[in-house]
């Protein structure tokens, strides 16, 4: 019998708003340390953070191997010391998070 277990890659998205008083500035420099952090993390594949102009809502999206990496990193993030001050700029109520399982995906070639 064959073994039929195909590894997925997930894709994690978090929608977010930040904190009244915080600037977009402050953000993205407190978001330097996510950068360092994901980047150390077994199983990363990609990030984006994104923003539409003049929406308050940003959205992060992260690619990750599988299902067990982006677990062991969302479980790691919330106590990595690289993490706490872009946690500082978020408003926790109004965090949204999903994980994804790829189900196409398509790279550009030259």
């Amino acid at each position: 019998m064959s073994d039929t277990s195909v590894q997925t890659n997930i894709v994690e998205m978090v929608q977010f708003k930040l904190l009244a008083g915080t600037t977009e500035q402050d953000f993205l420099k407190a978001n330097e340390g996510i950068q360092q952090f994901v980047k150390q993390q077994p199983g990363f594949l990609y990030r984006s953070l994104c923003r539409k102009a003049g929406d308050e809502e940003w959205t992060d999206i992260i690619y990750w191997q599988d299902q067990e990496t982006a677990a062991a990193a969302d479980k790691a993030f919330m106590v990595s010391p690289l993490t706490k001050a872009a946690l500082s700029c978020i408003d926790p109520a109004s965090v949204n998070m999903q994980h994804l399982p790829v189900a196409v995906s398509i790279a550009s070639c030259d």
